[in-house]
Formats: C-alpha cells, structure tokens, sequence
C-alpha cells in the first residue's frame, strides 16, 4: 500500500520582513496523520491579493498628484484601476460559481480550473498595474506593492500551473464536444 505524502511550505517566521528563504520551512507529510485534511483551493487567495493591490494602488493614486491633481484623476490611471476591478470581481464569481458548484454536489473540475487560471493570471496582471501606477515607488520594499508582486506569481506555478489549468479546460471542452457529435 502507497502512502499519500504532501509537501507543506509554511511561514515559521512571523516577521513580515524576512526573506522567503528565512521565512518558510518545508515539511512532508502523510496523508493519514491526525490533523493532516487534504482539500484543494479554487481561486479565492488570488483574488483576494489582486484585491489587496487594487485598494492600495486606489489609496496611492489619491495622495500621489502629478499637475497639480491626484493621479487617480488622469484617464490612464483611472482605466487601470477600473480593469483591475472588473477582473476582481470577474474573478470572484468564477470561484464562488466554483464553490457552488461543490456545495451542490456537482463535479467542479472544469469550473475550478477555470477559476484558478483566471485569478492566477489576473492577480499578476493586478500586481503588475499597481506596480506601475506606484511608478518608481512600486520597487521600493518601503511599499506593499513590490511584495505583492512577488507574491501573485506563486498563483500561477502551485496547485496545477496555469497552463495545467488550460490543458484541462481544453480536454474538458473537446470531451463535451465529443459527447454531442
């Protein structure tokens, strides 16, 4: 009989400052031990941190002012924001349709990757805008957005790559289209 083992990365380090590599500890574990509750995510961390990069590049855009007015006022910045919002929330309904869907008792694959390949790509695109709309600030570790950044690719690499995700979706597709020839 195989033993089902997982890798755990979890931060031992509290100090919001610290390097990854001082921060988290790797462990493995065995399915079968007390505590240990396998579960898979949707999309919810993803969106949660392109919401963190929404908001703090809003509240940045209302204290930075360029000729004489904030930049949120300039068309561009304000653009950005706007499409940072609606793949928020366009990503919020694909995991909450997914979530659904499990509540339910309807099989979610094809939904869940969906979800996780949207939010995945959108949070590094949210990172990325509000690294731009913070200019020179958006490298600076003295904000939040440089982290975030950082932070939004693991999105896209854990849990089934995006391009994982997107070979699923395309398997799914072609075995519905399949079913109805």
């Amino acid at each position: 009989m195989q033993h089902i083992k997982y890798f755990v990365l979890a931060r031992t380090n509290p100090d919001p400052k610290a390097p990854a590599s001082k921060a988290f500890t790797g462990f493995i574990v065995e399915q079968e031990w007390e505590g240990v509750t396998p579960g898979r995510k949707v999309a919810a961390a993803a969106v949660g941190l392109a919401q963190r990069c929404l908001d703090e590049a809003t509240r940045y855009s209302l204290e930075r002012k360029t000729f004489g007015v904030p930049i949120a006022h300039h068309q561009a910045v304000a653009f950005m924001l706007a499409d940072m919002a609606v793949g928020i929330e366009t990503g919020r309904l694909a995991w909450m349709k997914s979530a659904w869907q499990i509540d339910n008792g309807i099989k979610n694959t094809f939904v869940a990757s969906i979800a996780k390949c949207y939010a995945a790509d959108m949070a590094n695109k949210c990172a990325t805008d509000a690294v731009q709309i913070f200019g020179g600030n958006g490298f600076n570790s003295e904000y939040p957005v440089e982290k975030l950044m950082r932070d939004a690719k693991i999105y896209q690499i854990y849990e089934g790559t995006t391009q994982i995700q997107r070979l699923i979706i395309s398997r799914l597709l072609i075995d519905r289209a399949k079913q109805t020839v």
